[in-house]
């Protein structure tokens, strides 16, 4: 194994992380290929939220659609309502199916007076997505913080069945469910007391205006297998790159993090002002140690290749540059679009001899 670009690089450097085991429904262990789906399908999701496996989803197609693209859009509406019977969630798309509307606002309009918790678009273009969003996360669904949302575009192939089942995984996140988690050894007494906050910035083109707007999209907190302890969205406009202090004091509550290790994962780069800020606000929250930031660091050229003789790294592999510092692949390796782009990991806050 080597990376492109680098010379030298002793062979100890590099690491393989094996690929972890996922546990489904009833706790049933599984791998991370394509076994997943078929233990999803016999045993269940890991865990359904609190709508539970019943579902209010509506179709709306856009514009003004040919008699095709309306075939289309019914095909595969009806296909997503099949695909989530094989998670156990029975979904019921009222009287009228897919229903063809001028507006995005129409469509928001007709779903929060049927009271639908989740809104599939179809739509030949992209106009009206990001309105689409933004509206969704403005609506309060029965039973959820916001509307559930997915864009399909018409103007692509038709979906096949392992696109639908990312689809569908996709949207029981949205709906607050917990398809599957990591699975930890009984041995490792570390898990049960580290909690992971997902959290990032948004960036949105205002097409009146022409310039950008930074949004808070949201955070996740998580123990260390992926289960979900606490979430929170925002929608608020931001001004630069920095997260103010009082979205870090909502997402980081003494009544989560008291007595845990607490790690924060960016994508992308932390700024001074929020790094001062969490290193104070660890003695804040009462947690067990400084929180611990992790980004994922993004440069214009992208991050050096890594490969196995002339092929891509299999996922896991892993070129330590520092203590705080690496390159890692995930995901699939065996690929047709070239190259795989690794990520570069740094820890820049919280670091103390048990983090490095």
């Amino acid at each position: 194994m080597y990376l492109a670009g680098l010379q030298g690089i002793c062979a100890e450097s590099f690491v393989s992380f094996d690929e972890p085991t996922l546990l489904v429904g009833k706790g049933r262990p599984s791998d991370a290929g394509g076994a997943i789906w078929s233990n999803i399908q016999r045993h269940g999701l890991y865990l359904y939220g609190g709508i539970g496996k019943t579902l209010q989803m509506r179709g709306y197609i856009l514009g003004n659609p040919s008699q095709k693209d309306v075939d289309k859009a019914h095909d595969t509406f009806q296909s997503i309502k099949r695909v989530f019977k094989q998670v156990h969630i029975s979904s019921d798309e009222g009287r009228s199916g897919v229903i063809a509307v001028k507006s995005v606002p129409e469509a928001l309009a007709h779903a929060e007076k049927d009271g639908a918790q989740a809104a599939v678009f179809f739509s030949r273009s992209v106009h009206g997505y990001r309105t689409a969003k933004q509206g969704c996360l403005n609506i309060r669904a029965p039973g959820l913080h916001h509307l559930a949302s997915q864009w399909i575009d018409l103007s692509r192939q038709a979906h096949q069945l392992p696109a639908l089942r990312n689809i569908v995984l996709q949207m029981c996140a949205k709906l607050g469910h917990t398809p599957y988690i990591l699975q930890y050894s009984e041995h490792d007494s570390n898990g049960s007391n580290e909690l992971v906050c997902g959290i990032d910035v948004c960036h949105m083109q205002n097409q009146e205006k022409t310039e950008m707007y930074h949004v808070i999209g949201g955070s996740q907190l998580q123990q260390r297998s992926g289960e979900l302890l606490d979430s929170w969205l925002c929608n608020g406009r931001i001004y630069g790159e920095s997260i103010p202090d009082h979205v870090w004091m909502r997402a980081l509550t003494k009544e989560v993090c008291s007595g845990k290790r607490v790690v924060v994962h960016r994508d992308g780069r932390f700024t001074n002002t929020e790094k001062e800020f969490l290193a104070q606000h660890s003695g804040t929250i009462n947690a067990a140690a400084p929180i611990c930031l992790v980004e994922i660091v993004k440069y214009a050229g992208g991050t050096p290749r890594m490969y196995s003789g002339s092929e891509n790294a299999p996922p896991g592999s892993c070129l330590i540059l520092s203590a705080t510092e690496c390159i890692l692949t995930s995901g699939t390796y065996r690929s047709n679009h070239g190259t795989r782009n690794p990520l570069l990991v740094r820890l820049v806050g919280g670091l103390d001899s048990e983090t490095t």
